[in-house]
């Protein structure tokens, strides 16, 4: 009987030291490491399961993989020369807002939709100027340098606003446009600042940069009392935009793509497609009103 409860005893001893080790092991294991660019070896069409033609999958899935791109940012990250472009950026969108805002004007609205008409406006803005914009991007790289190019984006985005203004005056909105187009410079200034300290963890990087521009902008909401639900749509929607074109401009810096003029651009068609999405879902018809801001509503107003 006490030959029974030894054997029994090691038995158990056993046990537990195997349950101790595997423990140990799990413990030492090495943990599975974040996505890095290209990691993911799956196209976009593969993801949605539709079969897309060869160019526009391989172009989608390029940006798919800067996207989902978690690895740590290198020692040598230049986050000077982000932070300058991010306040370009924010040019950029005012530029766009103060077209917004001229465009609602009865005079420069008139001449545009007597000229050219509501349906023809709508092409030209949605479809052929941005179009052009993204190949005349590619074409002028050796032709203008990069003062000339902003000068150029700037008056784009000027034009573009108006158009936007145009097509959409009628849209009326009652709650206010969240205050989206200066924010741009803040995750500028979040990267400048603390982006450093979270270089190893990707995730943290992105949520203390955005999240920092997002937070700004509630808070402007609120003690403005125009906090709605509409508007933190509005600012969810720019920060997902801001999320997308801040991994494509670390995979670009990382890459040593000086040039961003194409990220500026991505950044000015998002905005222009978030205006005629956040006007349409939000906003009601009305033939004898117009859209808000005017050039005469308060600065914070997108």
């Amino acid at each position: 009987m006490s030959h029974q409860r030894n054997d029994t005893s090691d038995n158990d001893n056993r046990a537990t030291r195997r349950r101790l080790q595997s423990s140990e092991d799990v413990r030492s294991s090495p943990r599975t490491p974040r996505i890095y660019a290209g990691a993911d070896q799956r196209t976009v069409s593969q993801l949605i399961g539709v079969k897309l033609p060869q160019p526009i999958d391989d172009k989608l899935t390029e940006i798919y993989r800067k996207i989902v791109d978690l690895s740590p940012l290198p020692s040598s990250f230049d986050y000077g020369h982000m932070f300058e472009s991010y306040v370009w950026r924010a040019i950029f969108l005012t530029s766009f807002t103060v077209g917004i805002r001229f465009g609602n004007l009865d005079v420069i609205s008139s001449i545009f939709l007597g000229i050219f008409g509501i349906y023809i406006i709508f092409l030209l803005t949605y479809i052929v100027l941005p179009i052009g914009t993204i190949y005349g991007n590619q074409i002028k790289k050796k032709d203008l340098n990069i003062h000339e190019k902003r000068i150029v984006l700037i008056g784009i985005s000027v034009t573009l606003g108006i158009l936007s203004s145009v097509v959409n005056q009628h849209y009326v909105i009652v709650d206010k446009a969240a205050p989206s187009y200066f924010l741009p410079g803040l995750v500028g200034l979040a990267v400048q600042v603390v982006g450093p300290q979270f270089a190893q963890d990707r995730v943290k990087f992105l949520a203390v940069s955005v999240g920092t521009a997002f937070t700004v902008g509630v808070v402007l909401m609120a003690v403005f009392h125009d906090l709605s639900f509409a508007a933190l749509i509005g600012l969810t929607i720019s920060a997902i935009c801001a999320t997308i074109n801040l991994q494509i401009m670390v995979y670009a810096i990382n890459h040593g793509e000086v040039d961003m003029m194409g990220g500026h651009v991505t950044a000015l068609l998002m905005a222009l497609y978030q205006h005629l999405f956040f006007s349409r879902l939000f906003g009601t018809y009305s033939e004898e009103e117009k859209s808000t801001p005017s050039v005469t509503a308060p600065i914070l107003y997108s």
